[in-house]
């Protein structure tokens, strides 16, 4: 005999463990978003504070006479934080409301400045502590002021947090500058040795260089490049004196040794290095009738070298059209124009 037993069904048993569950899906929707955005907030506050940190640092100066600038410094840092936005809303201060919380401190509303310096500690007890370290206040009053610490408050209000019992958020973000000047000084040596090395040419006195006389004539190339004028009056190279590739001695014991203009020497890489020569010249550009030759023009030889299709295509019409060859031939007959250009040499 078999039994069989019916269970009733509980309609809406769902609904109490929907409405436990809803205060634990709440809690997670506003971890979510609300701690999204005040990490949001937190990131923008940080930009504020390093504008403000960086532009009171700079604010800085090296004048004792005004005590450094200190006194434009809280100013410059203020402008610079009240520039940023914090999601979307202007930072609570004011550069013209400034309130002087000691010697080295300053706030408006939001926005706290203090300034101090970044200098070298010394300790003899102990030198691994030595270093350079930010000092606010500062403790050698000896020391030029050269750090500004900058902090950015904010607070908002959050938008499901309220459920749990938190209804707004505070955040803040410090940074700090330091005002590091650095004096950079060339020195040149304009003494005769320092350009025994970059010397196209020097006068001689017997089999010596004279190369610290001014007036003389240099007689004696020092340019070991090996591409040079062999053409014309140069073709005499031994007289032409354009190429010298040995050092010769001073008479005070120094040597003059071959430039390195455009070729590589003792005394280093050449100064230019993409040093071009044509050794066959350069041809005339051929130009239409009535046009000079312009900066920037292609010659008929470079523009079929350019276009061989299109040039190809071009013979093809000729071939086909022969009785208009002629008349062809007549319009681009080449005519070739020079100028004379003026070249100035250089001294060195």
């Amino acid at each position: 005999m078999l039994l069989h037993s019916r269970t009733k069904t509980r309609k809406g048993s769902v609904i109490p463990l929907v409405a436990i569950c809803l205060v634990a899906l709440i809690a997670l929707l506003a971890l979510a978003i609300d701690i999204g955005v005040i990490a949001v907030a937190r990131t923008q506050a940080q930009n504020s504070a390093d504008a403000a940190a960086m532009s009171g640092a700079r604010t800085i100066t090296g004048d004792v006479t005004t005590d450094y600038n200190e006194a434009q410094v809280p100013i410059s840092a203020v402008k610079a934080a009240v520039a940023n936005k914090i999601l979307g809303e202007a930072i609570n201060a004011n550069p013209n409301t400034i309130t002087t919380l000691n010697g080295n401190t300053w706030q408006s509303t939001d926005v706290k400045v203090e300034i101090g310096s970044y200098a070298y500690l010394y300790n003899d007890s102990d030198p691994s502590k030595e270093g350079f370290q930010v000092q606010f206040p500062r403790v050698d009053s000896t020391e030029p002021f050269s750090a500004v610490r900058a902090t950015v408050k904010k607070q908002g209000d959050l938008a499901f947090a309220p459920v749990l019992g938190m209804s707004s958020y505070n955040t803040s973000a410090v940074a700090v500058a330091a005002h590091r000047p650095r004096d950079v000084m060339i020195i040149v040596d304009l003494s005769g040795s320092m350009r025994f090395q970059s010397l196209p040419g020097v006068p001689m006195s017997g089999a010596q260089a004279n190369a610290s006389s001014n007036s003389a004539a240099r007689t004696k190339s020092m340019n070991p490049e090996s591409v040079f004028p062999r053409f014309g009056h140069y073709s005499d190279t031994t007289t032409a004196a354009l190429q010298g590739t040995t050092a010769i001695p001073t008479s005070t014991g120094e040597f003059v040794d071959p430039s390195n203009i455009s070729t590589t020497s003792n005394s280093g890489s050449p100064i230019i290095e993409d040093f071009f020569c044509q050794p066959g010249g350069y041809r005339a550009q051929l130009v239409q009738p009535g046009l000079l030759p312009r900066p920037g023009h292609v010659s008929d030889h470079a523009r079929r070298r350019q276009l061989p299709q299109n040039e190809s295509r071009h013979r093809r019409h000729l071939r086909q059209d022969r009785g208009g060859i002629q008349q062809q031939q007549h319009q681009y007959q080449p005519v070739v124009r020079t100028q004379r250009l003026q070249v100035s040499s250089l001294d060195f």
